[in-house]
């Protein structure tokens, strides 16, 4: 245990010492070709190694270009990044007119979700919210009543799915609004028949649930935490799912591309840079007042899906690195992955900073 230890502890170090060495005697930070960007692969690889190496990475410095990959073209459970490509849909129809930022869209009943803040402050009742604020909560608090309104309104799955396939990124699929997703993945049965069935919002259903149903389900998540016919089932189709370079994509297509007009890319930039979930993540160990517009996905707990997904602005006018970090199957809770999260977005920050020659 001692020498694995240390050899972690000397892996980093040689890591450091290696990108470090960019620097000039005079402080100034200049271009070094000679570091290549497998260094930086290779500590990924070292970092992911925790978890089995269960882990999606693909990261681009948009403004050179330069790139990197591991396991970059693996499925991955999006869990709630794939908000980004619904917020992007919403915001093509206000290019086009379709809509408005100012609309107000009513809630319907049966759109109350769970881990909402609509569903836990109106009651439940009718209430219309504009397009406006519904973003700000689906990007920000990951409000999922917010995201099932916003994509319905997008035209559902099939429509994000389109808007995709038309910027040429095919291994990413929009499927099901939040509530469906996390009935599917509960697979509880009285859940299940208290929505499908009985025709309860979701919110109202997890509410109705006895404490022993709730035991009883933490006990089946337990027990699907160590069975591999569990993680076959979450992986039997691309439902929701994305490659992390097909993620990296869609965030360069946003900031560098046509995607959406100048005032609704900024728009998205900064609602994403005002994120508050997963602080501990692709933020959690750089430097304090690093912008970084991001957003989290944290689905299956079980399972070890803890996602965050965004781009890393660099000091000294060095340009911004998108960034996307994919777990899956730890199965040792939310911190130990959002350290493996913290601890590769800060090699890839070390990385570029010492490499990238500013403007």
């Amino acid at each position: 245990m001692i020498k694995k230890y240390m050899f972690l502890i000397c892996s980093g170090l040689i890591f450091f010492l290696s990108i470090s060495s960019s620097y000039s005697s005079s402080g100034k930070v200049i271009y070094n070709p000679t570091i290549d960007i497998d260094v930086l692969l290779q500590e990924i690889r070292r970092i992911a190694e925790r978890n089995r190496g269960n882990v999606g990475v693909a990261v681009r410095h948009l403004e050179t270009g330069k790139l990197l990959s591991f396991n970059g073209d693996a499925q991955f459970l999006m869990a709630s990044t794939y908000k980004i490509p619904i917020a992007v849909r919403i915001l093509q129809l206000v290019d086009q007119g379709k809509l408005s930022l100012d609309d107000l869209i009513e809630i319907r009943k049966d759109e109350y979700v769970s881990w909402s803040i609509i569903a836990d402050r109106f009651n439940r009742g009718p209430v219309s919210i504009s397009i406006s604020n519904l973003m700000e909560l689906m990007l920000v608090l990951s409000d999922n009543t917010a995201t099932d309104v916003l994509l319905r309104i997008a035209g559902g799955g099939k429509a994000v799915t389109a808007m995709l396939r038309d910027q040429n990124i095919k291994e990413m699929t929009v499927s099901r609004g939040t509530k469906d997703l996390i009935i599917d993945f509960a697979s509880f049965a009285p859940l299940t028949k208290l929505v499908r069935e009985d025709g309860l919002s979701f919110a109202e259903a997890w509410s109705s649930l006895s404490p022993l149903q709730l035991q009883e389900l933490s006990v089946i998540e337990k027990q699907r935490s160590q069975d591999p016919k569990w993680a076959a089932y979450l992986s039997r189709n691309n439902d929701d799912k994305a490659e992390p370079n097909a993620m990296l994509q869609l965030l360069d297509n946003i900031w560098t591309g046509d995607i959406l007009t100048n005032s609704s890319k900024k728009i998205l930039q900064k609602i994403m840079e005002r994120c508050e979930t997963g602080k501990g993540r692709i933020k959690g160990k750089l430097p304090k007042n690093t912008i970084v517009m991001h957003k989290t996905g944290t689905l299956d707990t079980a399972h070890g899906v803890i996602n965050n997904v965004g781009v890393i602005q660099l000091p000294g006018n060095k340009g911004n690195i998108a960034i996307v970090v994919y777990t899956k199957d730890a199965g040792k809770g939310i911190e130990f992955n959002e350290e493996i999260i913290a601890d590769i977005s800060q090699a890839v920050y070390n990385y570029f900073v010492y490499t990238i020659k500013g403007k």
